[in-house]
């Protein structure tokens, strides 16, 4: 049986996913007439609101939630100012959290800030949690994933094109002459090392240079 989602109880109920969030979290701004129609279609699908939704926020707490790999990264902390520079102009706070690039950690990471009710979350994802924050951008929650590339194009994302990069960075030292080019990423499993491997593996393939294991090296950022 197909799990049913807050969208196909809003569809059911012909109204928003944000009033099927607040109806959910008991909030007094929406009307008994829409409440009953939302309350209706739940039953009728055997929705059951889980842990995510009961803790969505129920009203504006204007306060933002920023998850990064590593807090003491100064590229990290340059695009954190940034963030704030610009939210603390329309009157918005940032709740920050480091999630050490491990997956296990992020999604804890999410779920605290979820609970903290936040009215928004910008992420730099390892990609791990990707159907946890789908859940959350279904609650009504807008998620914004940053410096990686989604594995999923479910998401708005500001990144850079890392693969492209690469590949003109390897591209480069074939100019220069040299043919035994070696390649060091972070953790295999977060998909901007993907991308990078990628974009070097292309430049390598079109130069006709036959990839070894030896030269391409994961590790930790």
């Amino acid at each position: 049986m197909i799990k049913k989602t807050i969208k196909d109880v809003a569809n059911k109920a012909g109204v928003s996913i944000a009033t099927v969030s607040r109806v959910i979290n008991e909030v007094s701004s929406v009307t008994p007439e829409m409440r009953s129609k939302v309350w209706e279609a739940i039953g009728e699908l055997d929705f059951r609101p889980n842990q995510l939704a009961q803790g969505l926020k129920s009203d504006i707490t204007h306060t933002i939630g920023v998850i990064i790999s590593d807090i003491s990264n100064p590229f990290f902390m340059s695009i954190i100012r940034e963030i704030e520079k610009k939210i603390n102009e329309v009157g918005y706070n940032l709740l920050i959290v480091s999630s050490a690039d491990d997956p296990e950690k992020e999604r804890k990471d999410i779920k605290t800030i979820i609970e903290k009710r936040v009215d928004g979350i910008i992420i730099s994802s390892t990609g791990q949690n990707e159907d946890y924050l789908s859940s959350i951008v279904e609650l009504g929650v807008p998620v914004i994933i940053i410096d990686r590339k989604p594995f999923r194009n479910k998401f708005d994302a500001v990144y850079v094109d890392k693969a492209l990069a690469m590949y003109e960075i390897a591209n480069y030292l074939l100019t220069k002459g040299h043919r035994r080019i070696s390649i060091v990423m972070g953790p295999r499993y977060i998909m901007s090392n993907f991308d990078r491997f990628s974009g070097y593996a292309r430049c390598m393939q079109a130069a006709n240079i036959l990839l070894d294991n030896d030269l391409i090296i994961y590790g930790e950022f």
